[in-house]
């Protein structure tokens, strides 16, 4: 599994074990229930809609996989993207729509797809590298996408073109590129940037810069080897139902609780040695 596979499986623990409940026995307890032999190479993304049940796994192999969590089963029918690949996913307010980026290294469009009749209803362009995230936003028909070229992007899916720009890293190109996640209200958008910082916007005034900043988490540098020399690069963010904590999933597979007022680090969990296979 790769670490924002894993953070998938810890994202749907977070829709049954409430923040102000979880403790480090929750934690330890989270295991690897469902393992598909399916996808004919590594999983790099996976998505769950908002109602917790259907979800959709890309691949290396140009392919998407749409299941069901609830029952732990998958469509026995992939979904092949041959020409653009399929990179990162989010789904919309409806199971049958989905958003995905391409893995080409020439087309950086973000495509929103039905998967019930397997075509495509939107195209959006903007980025000038590969998309490296993608969050829906939780009330409204808008979503925001982080690019490798440093930047997050919002749009509104009735626009081809994007609605609002923001420089994270402005003039370079970041190796593990730009992730967010909304909270749930969709007041919140948190953007996890470069070497481990992590910073959160006011939707409504985020072109003022974020409220808040959060530096690499202290605990990582002995708990799972990280150092000021080697600093966490995120792959994926996701909030709780209640808003009062994120998860960060990182490239080594470690996923860090944090509080989202304060920025502490309530738990660590190592996906490596954590989860039970």
């Amino acid at each position: 599994f790769s670490t924002t596979f894993s953070l998938f499986f810890f994202c749907c623990f977070f829709w049954f074990v409430s923040a102000s409940t979880m403790n480090a026995s929750h934690l330890q307890s989270a295991a690897i229930v469902k393992l598909n032999k399916q996808l004919t190479k590594r999983a790099i993304s996976a998505a769950i809609h908002e109602q917790g049940d259907v979800f959709a796994v890309s691949s290396e192999g140009e392919e998407i996989v749409v299941g069901s969590a609830g029952r732990g089963t998958f469509s026995p029918f992939p979904i092949y993207s041959r020409k653009y690949g399929a990179s990162f996913l989010a789904f919309g307010h409806s199971d049958n729509d989905l958003l995905h980026g391409s893995r080409n290294s020439w087309d950086q469009t973000i495509r929103l797809l039905d998967v019930r009749t397997v075509r495509y209803r939107s195209y959006f362009s903007g980025h000038r590298s590969p998309v490296s995230d993608l969050a829906w936003h939780p009330t409204r028909d808008t979503f925001a996408s982080g690019s490798v070229d440093g930047s997050l992007r919002l749009w509104d899916v009735r626009s081809a073109g994007a609605t609002g720009l923001i420089h994270v890293t402005p003039g370079s190109t970041v190796k593990g590129g730009v992730v967010c996640a909304f909270d749930p209200q969709g007041t919140v958008l948190a953007v996890g940037a470069p070497r481990g910082q992590l910073r959160l916007y006011d939707v409504r005034k985020y072109d003022g810069g974020p409220f808040a900043r959060f530096a690499s988490p202290a605990p990582a540098s002995s708990a799972v080897g990280h150092s000021a020399s080697n600093p966490v690069d995120f792959t994926s963010l996701s909030f709780c139902p209640d808003g009062k904590q994120f998860a960060a999933a990182t490239a080594d597979g470690t996923i860090f609780l944090h509080d989202a007022f304060s920025g502490a680090v309530h738990h660590i969990l190592d996906a490596r040695t954590s989860l039970n296979e």
